[in-house]
């Protein structure tokens, strides 16, 4: 169960592509985080390659979620996975997946396969946000979760406070039914503008109240991806990491971190 969302872009500059891509936020093991890595790197690698070959980010987005389903160990094929891609022409596309029908109640629509549920985009002029998400699947779909966050994003400058706000409002501190059920969310989301020089800025934001969440990330002009296994710390009820970019036709170099 899967959805996928794209959108084009009117820019006309020919810039670096950018992929994003996770495994899942949940309680993945240490030990093999090495092997969730791995996989973030293939997909990521596959993605690129596709983009480099011409492919569109509707194209890619779908050939990274592909590696990200097929590649883990069937036990660990329980988690929602997810991709964002920028294509060398701005064109945005993002895609969620179950991960597989391991342990799937039959007859049970997860948020992945939902209406800005399990990802969306909102292309503005000169911006876009483009945001998957993974999690406890009910109340992921009932607060409309990828949709929610993108509005907030799309219309607001990010920062950890932010992130937090627009979390604990729509999320972590609103009513839901079961009330004693366990609150889990994870979600990589691309800001991206075009500055004066059309140059694209893009912020990259994952965030994750789980235990673990695995990440990769890279754009066309590098040859290997990023990769980050995050992890909560002692006492942290959520985690939020925060880069930007900036890419151009020669470069793409990191501006902040939070």
């Amino acid at each position: 169960m899967s959805d996928t969302a794209s959108q084009p872009c009117s820019c006309q500059y020919l810039l670096p592509g950018f992929v994003a891509v996770h495994v899942g936020a949940g309680h993945q093991s240490k030990e093999r985080s090495n092997q969730y890595k791995d996989t973030c790197k293939k997909a990521c690698l596959n993605a690129i390659r596709a983009l480099k070959n011409g492919k569109n980010a509707s194209e890619a987005v779908c050939i990274a979620v592909a590696v990200l389903e097929d590649e883990r160990e069937e036990e660990q094929r329980l988690d929602t996975v997810g991709a964002i891609i920028i294509d060398t022409n701005g064109n945005v596309a993002a895609a969620a997946s179950s991960g597989g029908i391991l342990l799937k109640h039959s007859g049970r629509i997860g948020h992945s396969a939902l209406y800005g549920c399990g990802c969306w985009i909102d292309q503005q002029e000169n911006c876009s946000v483009a945001i998957v998400s993974s999690g406890t699947g009910e109340f992921l779909t009932k607060t409309l979760f990828s949709k929610s966050i993108s509005d907030q994003c799309i219309e607001n400058d990010i920062t950890p406070e932010m992130i937090k706000t627009i979390l604990n409002k729509i999320f972590l501190n609103r009513t839901m039914t079961p009330l004693n059920a366990d609150k889990y969310l994870g979600f990589i989301l691309l800001k991206t503008s075009l500055n004066t020089d059309n140059d694209r800025t893009v912020e990259f934001v994952c965030s994750h109240n789980t235990k673990t969440m695995c990440i990769g990330y890279m754009n066309t002009n590098q040859s290997n991806p990023h990769t980050l296994f995050s992890e909560l710390q002692n006492n942290e009820t959520l985690s939020i990491n925060i880069e930007a970019f900036v890419l151009n036709k020669q470069s793409a170099c990191s501006c902040k971190t939070f």
